[in-house]
């Protein structure tokens, strides 16, 4: 729970939200006015019913594109939320500055991954971290590095 209160706040401090299709389709998220949610898909076209102009889009752009258009439209804080394809695409494309992991203390053996696709090597450094809860749950907040390893 203590996570999720985190979420929400981080998703409050930035005026621009992108995730990936499948992550879309399994938050269910609430679009507030003056934020814009980009939802990255092969297939826009497949969304045009759900499109809410100037606050929810589709698109197939890379995020190098997607990066350049919504700076031109002024958009200056941009917070992506996944999934694993997306934040392996943003990351290869060295568009990650900073990067929240929680560690809860539950061990499962089935789960979304953090980064998908071709291999990925990228150096974090730990920024700040905070013990959530009494259970142990961890917030850590890493930069990525500029250059990879």
């Amino acid at each position: 729970m203590e996570d999720v209160k985190h979420f929400s706040n981080l998703v409050a401090s930035y005026n621009a939200v992108v995730m990936g299709r499948k992550t879309y389709k399994a938050m269910h998220i609430r679009i507030e006015p003056g934020k814009l949610c980009v939802v990255l898909t092969r297939t826009p076209e497949d969304f045009s019913k759900e499109e809410v102009g100037g606050r929810l889009e589709f698109t197939k752009e890379t995020p190098v594109e997607l990066i350049a258009r919504l700076k031109k439209k002024g958009y200056t804080k941009l917070l992506l939320i996944g999934g694993g394809y997306t934040n392996a695409a943003f990351l290869e494309a060295g568009l990650v500055n900073e990067l929240y992991l929680t560690i809860e203390p539950f061990i499962f053996g089935v789960g979304a991954e953090l980064v998908s696709g071709p291999a990925l090597d990228t150096t974090l450094n730990l920024m700040d971290f905070r013990k959530l809860n009494s259970r142990g749950t961890l917030l850590l907040r890493y930069r990525v590095a500029s250059e990879k390893s």
